[in-house]
């Protein structure tokens, strides 16, 4: 599997991690996952990394489906969430870009401890990301 989906009840997120080359078909699964859990924990911090991942050639239309997916789910728009990849990675890029136009509630990170911080933090503890 490109995935996996698991709770870290310490830091009360959840945590999806991709690796090897994901499609949009595995990031869809991992979204349902991630809903289910959110549902059953009532957690509302996301932290989703791409560190060990590179994008499946997937069609700008299945990529803009996709962001308007995540984007308009009510669950997910009440949670901070970060995406972490290395800086130079491009994996994510497209659905990012139309994720943001739909202002889907994400932040961009280089690193899981800067993303963690944030998410932790008091003043930004469930409001929406940058």
């Amino acid at each position: 599997m490109a995935y996996t989906v698991s709770t870290d009840d310490g830091h009360e997120l959840i945590d999806v991690r991709y690796r090897g080359c994901v499609s949009i078909g595995s990031r869809i699964q991992a979204m349902n996952e991630t809903l289910v859990l959110l549902d059953s924990t009532g957690y509302r911090r996301i932290m989703v990394d791409y560190l060990e991942a590179k994008a499946h050639l997937d069609s700008l239309a299945s990529a803009s489906a996709f962001a308007s997916l995540i984007s308009s789910d009510p669950q997910l728009r009440q949670c901070r969430i970060t995406f972490v990849g290395s800086r130079t990675q491009q994996f994510n890029a497209v659905v990012e870009t139309l994720a943001d136009a739909r202002h889907y509630p994400f932040k961009r990170f280089y690193d899981r401890a800067s993303a963690l911080a944030w998410l932790l933090s008091s003043a930004s503890r469930f409001e929406p990301a940058d």
